[in-house]
């Protein structure tokens, strides 16, 4: 059976390891004997061989002893340390876990890579640790059901409570996550009858208020419009006060506060009421509404919880804002990269981007086409490792420098991909990337029976596909060579294959077919099915259902670029676009 004072331990362990980011987080207690770990969490090695472990029991004897917290940024001297010379010395922050006027032991978070502990961090820190501290000195004490230990369990369900609304806003991304959670887990756990989160717009005049699909929040009907921070209302003056405050029914708020009456559908859908300032760094980001359908009293322990649900509230308003400021900054570097498609004569190229992440919604994948020298239309489609603002930005610089060498020279595919190989090489970029390069090529002879060729060259990428006038669809799976960035000093190959009048050349990354559990081959196959099926359709419409049958089961980016090849003893068709030449 499991230890409860392991099982406390390492919750709170896992919980501050989020929150901080922290490679590793132990729970250190001293009660009638040694330091020992009574929970831990680590990002990557086991805990018992992790090679930090030392360090965390340094600091927590150090904390221990001196009843005070402890950090250390990243870089400092080991033989700097508080806690003795010689440990390897990363990122440290320790606070004490108190017991009945002493110190029982100590939370510590280490982070091996170049940190220093902001203020927030050391605030989540000693909350947590204010939180669990009288739980675990409860559970270790073994008193009698006194009544100073009825008074703990009571701290300890409310500290459980504390940590059950942490964790659920540890994981919200957006102010509609937070929103629904608070709404929910106040339902839940404090028995609100609604909650209300009001941000502060841009001016700093007015409260926007969130709403709550499908709960219990602020009514989807425009029921709760926005708010002059200058109005008789009690969420406009907690924002202009920054203190809370706490009213037992309606009557009460509304003999202070009697504009509050018809600013809402839910304006005096309530009894007792409370309003929280959701505070960050000194800045008020905003309030937090809670409403009761009956009239209560709060107490002074109950007003604590209620302060720190907002403060956790505050917290990820404040990391929800930085995501969607994160979020715009990707979408225009992913703009930035993805330019528009050339309008060749008698060729349509059409393009589709879909990104994995949720988080930056940009990614390592990409497509790009341009006229190259000798009246050649360049088509490449490629995979950088990684799909998040760091594998955008070295996908950018293999783009820009496969785009340079590629319209520098009147050279092969293979000996373009192998200039770029040289260049990642000495440039040490340090990364890898799939990619399919192609030149779309036509002489005088072959224009005179419409015919084009491809020639191409593969770096370990997925085939192209090739869907003729018939319908049969061509797998380019010529043998593909090493990844860009394995190898400089290999030789590449070019490949060369005729495309007829009529037909679609398609370019894609693995996102559009890979699948777990199913063999790649196999989903290359697949997609060839899909090809034939799909015959017929307007290649923009091609390319979108390809990619919409693809997007529910997609775990990776996807790119397409698709290439049709429309007939030259007709006109320029419309949907090729008006001619470049």
């Amino acid at each position: 059976m499991t230890d409860p004072v392991e099982a406390d331990g390492d919750r709170l362990a896992r919980l501050a390891m989020r929150l901080l980011g922290a490679g590793l987080v132990t729970v250190v207690l001293a009660v009638d004997g040694p330091l020992a770990v009574t929970g831990a969490a680590s990002r990557r090695d086991p805990v018992q061989d992790h090679p930090l472990l030392p360090l965390c029991l340094a600091a927590a004897a150090h904390v221990v002893e001196a009843a005070a917290p402890l950090l250390v940024g990243a870089g400092a001297d080991p033989g700097d340390a508080p806690f003795g010379g010689g440990s390897p010395v990363a990122a440290c922050a320790a606070v004490p876990l108190t017991g009945v006027g002493h110190v029982i032991g100590a939370l510590c978070a280490v982070d091996p890579g170049l940190r220093h502990w902001s203020d927030d961090d050391v605030a989540t820190l000693t909350d947590l640790a204010a939180m669990a501290s009288s739980a675990l000195a409860l559970r270790t004490q073994g008193t009698h059901a006194t009544r100073a230990q009825r008074t703990a369990e009571g701290a300890d369900a409310r500290h459980r409570l504390l940590l059950l609304l942490s964790e659920a806003l540890a994981g919200t991304e957006t102010i509609g996550d937070v929103a629904a959670a608070v709404t929910s887990l106040a339902a839940r756990t404090m028995g609100t009858g609604w909650a209300a989160l009001g941000l502060l717009d841009e001016t700093a005049r007015a409260l926007t208020f969130v709403p709550v699909a499908g709960g219990r929040g602020v009514p989807t009907d425009g029921g709760w419009a926005p708010l002059q921070t200058s109005h008789d209302h009690p969420t406009a003056h907690v924002v202009r006060t920054g203190v809370a405050e706490f009213w037992p029914d309606a009557r009460s708020t509304l003999a202070r506060y009697p504009g509050a009456v018809g600013t809402g559908s839910a304006a005096v859908a309530f009894q007792a009421n409370s309003h929280l300032p959701l505070v960050v760094g000194g800045r008020v980001l905003g309030v937090l509404s809670l409403g009761w359908p009956l009239a209560r009293s709060v107490d002074t322990e109950e007003q604590d919880v209620q302060r720190a649900l907002a403060g956790y509230t505050a917290q990820a308003v404040n990391r929800a804002t930085l995501l969607a400021e994160r979020r715009s900054a990707a979408e225009s570097l992913q703009l930035a990269m993805l330019t528009a498609l050339p309008q060749p004569d008698h060729l349509e190229l059409r393009a589709r981007y879909v990104p994995a992440s949720t988080l930056d919604e940009v990614g390592g994948d990409w497509y790009d086409a341009f006229l190259g020298p000798g009246g050649v239309t360049d088509v490449i489609i490629g995979d950088v490792t990684g799909h998040d603002l760091r594998a955008a930005a070295e996908m950018g610089q293999l783009r820009s420098l496969l785009r340079g060498f590629a319209v520098d020279r009147d050279e092969s595919p293979a000996l373009t991909v192998h200039r770029l190989d040289r260049a990642v090489q000495r440039l040490e970029i340090g990364t890898l990337a799939t990619l399919v390069l192609g030149r779309i090529e036509q002489d005088d002879a072959d224009r005179a029976s419409g015919l084009h060729w491809l020639r191409w060259t593969n770096a370990g990428h997925p085939p192209p596909l090739l869907l003729h006038p018939d319908g049969v669809v061509q797998v380019l799976d010529e043998p593909a060579n090493l990844l860009v960035g394995l190898d400089a000093g290999r030789p590449r190959v070019d490949h060369r294959t005729p495309l007829p009048p009529g037909s679609t050349l398609l370019l894609y990354t693995d996102g559009l077919i890979e699948r777990r559990g199913i063999d790649l081959d196999d989903a290359v196959l697949d997609l060839a099915d899909q090809l034939t099926e799909l015959d017929g359709r307007p290649l923009d419409d091609l390319l979108e259902e390809l990619v919409e049958r693809a997007r529910p089961t997609a775990d990776d980016d996807i790119a397409v670029l698709g290439v049709r090849l429309h007939s030259q003893d007709l006109p320029r068709p419309a949907q090729a676009g008006p001619a470049d030449r």
